[in-house]
């Protein structure tokens, strides 16, 4: 009976070895299974951290674009109200300029400039031939130029002083304006001609 307990020991030693070898690889297993589970799980944490990170900055980032977009329209709109302000003082200051009234009180205090009196004037009757040729000339620079106003060429029309042999400074203003516009008049035309 010693020897059956003694294999009975040794058997159940065995066994129990056994089993201890098997629950030691199972624990072994399970740990293994845990740590890998445990890198899964911090890899997707980690993943999930870096995604909502990403995702955070690029957010930020747009809202900051958006913002500066959004001062830069403001400095633009604020920009064009300047302008728009200036460009309305600017007309007013035209108008105020060139307001009839203010012409003729510069004419009479700055230039010197007098109405004509009925003495001052002189009619001139023009032949009926030179009246006829100064109509064409005009119906003829009318149609090249493609201006609706057209101050007639000399040939058309004098200007003769009566008294003295001073140029009166309205006269001498009149004809340097036609002057100019015939000299802007030819100028137009060559450069019609020259296309």
């Amino acid at each position: 009976m010693l020897a059956a307990r003694q294999f009975l020991n040794e058997s159940s030693n065995v066994v129990q070895k056994q089993a201890k070898a098997k629950l030691e690889l199972l624990n072994q297993e399970r740990v293994c299974q845990k740590k890998e589970r445990n890198k899964r799980v911090k890899f997707r944490i980690t993943f999930t951290v870096v995604a909502i990170l990403l995702v955070a900055l690029t957010y930020t980032a747009m809202e900051a674009k958006i913002t500066m977009y959004g001062y830069e329209i403001n400095t633009t709109k604020l920009a064009i109200a300047d302008i728009e302000n200036d460009n309305a003082k600017l007309l007013l200051q035209v108008e105020e300029l060139s307001s009839p009234e203010r012409i003729a009180a510069y004419a009479v205090t700055e230039l010197g400039m007098v109405q004509p009196t009925a003495d001052h004037i002189l009619y001139k009757e023009i032949s009926s031939e030179i009246a006829v040729t100064g109509n064409a000339m005009v119906a003829e620079a009318k149609a090249s130029s493609g201006m609706d106003t057209v101050v007639p060429t000399s040939a058309a029309a004098s200007i003769e002083v009566i008294e003295g042999k001073e140029v009166h400074p309205v006269v001498s203003a009149i004809t340097k304006l036609i002057s100019q516009y015939k000299s802007a008049l030819n100028s137009k035309q060559m450069g019609m001609l020259a296309n």
